[in-house]
């Protein structure tokens, strides 16, 4: 009797039309996104013999993961010399409360009088090598509650 032995085989187990190329991880969806921003936090240190100096503030989103709990995302400004951190919090505080703050107007500003704010937060994606994380781009001011038109009370017809 002959011993057959089959070398490199290939076993199919199964297939299908439909796939993803990609399996997404749960990152916070695309879009404008409501949220309340729960921490202000200035973190200073060094970082390879270099000292460095950012603020960060972060959102917890109104959307939730699949297990029930908000996505917390964090946005970070670079605030050493030179950093860009400062434009960019500006621009993005007058784009929040429709100000027109300049850089003179931060001499006396408490950042953390920003926490409890809700905010929208446009949420998009960062690639970093292999990893896709979701990135707050800009903070956009909450809509306004509506408020329901006075109702005109018309005379009494007789």
């Amino acid at each position: 009797m002959k011993n057959n032995t089959i070398k490199n085989a290939v076993v199919i187990t199964s297939t299908s039309s439909k796939f993803t190329l990609v399996a997404r991880p749960e990152i916070a969806p695309v879009g404008q996104k409501s949220g309340v921003i729960t921490e202000v936090v200035n973190v200073t240190g060094t970082e390879n013999n270099k000292p460095f100096n950012r603020m960060d503030i972060v959102v917890q989103l109104d959307v939730k993961k699949k297990d029930g709990q908000p996505f917390t995302l964090t946005k970070s400004y670079n605030l050493a010399e030179g950093g860009r951190g400062l434009a960019l919090f500006l621009k993005d505080y007058n784009s929040l409360k429709n100000a027109t703050f300049t850089k003179t107007d931060l001499f006396d500003f408490d950042p953390s009088t920003l926490k409890g704010e809700r905010v929208v937060a446009e949420v998009d994606y960062s690639e970093t090598g292999k990893e896709v994380t979701s990135t707050i781009k800009t903070f956009l001011p909450p809509p306004q509650p509506e408020v329901p038109a006075e109702v005109t009370a018309s005379p009494a017809v007789s």
